[in-house]
C-alpha cells in the first residue's frame, strides 16, 4: 500500500501540468486570435481610410477638371465676341469703301454724260443741259446751265474720291489692327481687294482727265482691273460668310 502513494501522487502531478499546459496554449491561441482580430479590424480600417483618401483626392482633381472646362468655355466665348466684334469692324470699313466706290463710278459716269452734252450744246450754241438726259429728275424737265451742270459734277466726283482715299487708309488701318482675328490669308485677300478698288478709282480719274497715264493702255488696264475686282469680290464675300460662321 505504502509503494502506490507515490505513483499515485506523481500522476496527480502529471494530470496538473497538463492542465496547466493545456491552459497556456488556450491562453496563448486566445491571445492570438485576439491580435488577428485587432489585424483584420486595422485592415479594414487602413482600407476605409484609403478608399475615402482616394475619392478626397479624385473629387479634388474632377474639381479642378471642370473648373478649368468652364474657364476654357468662357475664355472660347469671350474670345468668339471679340472676334466677331473686330470682323464686323473689317467689313463695315470695307463695305462703306466699295458703297463709295460704286457711287464715284456712277459719278464718273454721270460727268461723262453731262460733258457729252455739253459738247453737243456747245455745238448748238446752247447754254442748258436737260436734267432728265442725265437721270437727275424724275418730273418736270428742268434746264441747267450748262457749265455749271459740269462745275457740280466735278466737285461731286472731288467729293466722292477724297472720301474713298480717307476710307481705303480706315480699311487698311483696321484691317492691319484686327490681322490676328481675320488671319493671315484672310487679311491678306481684304487688302489686296482695297488695293484693286484704290487703282481702279485712280485710273478712272487719269481715263476722265484726258492727261498723262490717260489713253489705249491705261483703257485696257482699266478692263482687266474690272475683271480682277469682280473675281475678288466673290472671294472677299466667299470669306465674309466662313468668317461669320466661325465666329458664331
Amino acid at each position: 500500500m505504502e509503494s502506490k502513494e507515490p505513483s499515485t501522487s506523481r500522476s496527480t502531478q502529471f494530470s496538473a501540468e497538463r492542465d496547466a499546459g493545456s491552459s497556456d496554449q488556450n491562453s496563448h491561441s486566445g491571445r492570438e486570435n485576439g491580435a488577428s482580430f485587432k489585424q483584420e479590424i486595422f485592415k479594414i480600417i487602413l482600407d476605409k481610410f484609403l478608399i475615402g483618401l482616394l475619392l478626397v483626392i479624385a473629387a479634388f482633381f474632377s474639381t479642378i477638371v471642370i473648373e478649368r472646362f468652364k474657364g476654357d468655355v468662357s475664355l472660347s466665348g469671350e474670345l468668339n465676341k471679340i472676334r466677331a466684334e473686330k470682323i464686323g469692324d473689317a467689313w463695315e470699313q470695307l463695305y462703306r469703301y466699295e458703297g463709295v466706290n460704286t457711287t464715284l463710278q456712277k459719278s464718273i459716269a454721270s460727268f461723262r454724260q453731262i460733258d457729252s452734252l455739253n459738247d453737243a450744246a456747245e455745238q448748238k450754241k446752247e447754254n442748258w443741259v436737260p436734267a432728265r438726259e442725265v437721270g437727275r429728275s424724275k418730273g418736270p424737265v428742268q434746264v441747267y446751265d450748262r457749265k455749271q451742270a459740269l462745275i457740280d459734277a466735278m466737285k461731286s466726283m472731288d467729293e466722292l474720291s477724297t472720301s474713298s482715299r480717307g476710307l481705303y487708309k480706315d480699311v487698311i488701318d483696321t484691317a492691319n489692327k484686327n490681322r490676328f482675328w481675320l488671319g493671315k490669308d484672310n487679311y491678306e485677300q481684304i487688302v489686296a481687294y482695297a488695293a484693286l478698288l484704290d487703282e481702279y478709282r485712280s485710273r478712272s480719274l487719269i481715263e476722265l482727265d484726258g492727261g498723262v497715264g490717260s489713253g489705249k493702255d491705261n483703257q485696257t488696264t482699266l478692263k482687266e482691273l474690272e475683271d480682277k475686282i469682280a473675281k475678288s469680290s466673290i472671294s472677299i464675300e466667299n470669306i465674309r460668310s466662313q468668317l461669320l460662321v466661325g465666329g458664331q
